[in-house]
């Protein structure tokens, strides 16, 4: 840890980053920004990790971990439009609690473009098999994808949406339902 003491007070006082400078975008930040609000050396970070680049590769695939596990416990039903729903809510939900790591994997680092049938980890998979669900067994996994990537897009707008406190919640919440299911049923 870093820490540098206040003469005036005596007390420890971590050298963290201002408020301000957490919320800084990624690529603003330097090695130095990071290992300040980690309370580590740079050192640490190039040893662990190689660099920046390297770092945040780590935090998008923990960080899209959590967005598939938070999706999987969405709860499930015979319903497949009430499942798909679910979903929709718990990426929200994951979304508005994980800010920081919502910017991190969907601030423009990583490039997505669905092709066959997701894998266990993406967390795409749980929303494709609802959208697959809804639309029955003749619907193909590349026209799945596709009313995927459109219900992601509705999704990550919305939700940007909320965040940056343009629309509110309350009435993101009257939205999704009807945009999600029309998105689905074409």
């Amino acid at each position: 840890m870093v820490w540098g003491s206040s003469r005036s007070t005596g007390r420890r006082e971590s050298r963290r980053p201002s408020a301000e400078g957490r919320r800084r975008p990624w690529d603003k930040l330097s090695v130095r920004d990071i290992a300040a609000h980690a309370e580590a050396s740079t050192t640490s970070i190039y040893t662990l990790f190689g660099g920046k680049d390297e770092l945040g590769d780590a935090v998008r695939r923990h960080a899209l971990g959590l967005l598939h596990r938070a999706l999987l416990a969405a709860p499930a039903s015979s319903d497949p439009v009430a499942d798909l729903l679910a979903i929709s809510a718990a990426y929200r939900r994951w979304a508005i609690t994980e800010t920081n790591l919502y910017r991190v994997v969907f601030g423009g680092a990583v490039t997505y473009v669905p092709a066959g049938v997701p894998q266990d980890h993406d967390p795409a998979a749980p929303l494709v098999d609802a959208i697959r669900r809804v639309r029955g067994a003749a619907f193909g996994i590349e026209d799945a994808n596709r009313v995927g990537v459109a219900v992601w897009a509705l999704l990550h707008g919305l939700v940007t949406l909320q965040i940056d406190g343009t629309v509110p919640g309350d009435y993101v919440d009257t939205v999704v339902p009807g945009a999600v299911r029309a998105l689905v049923n074409g």
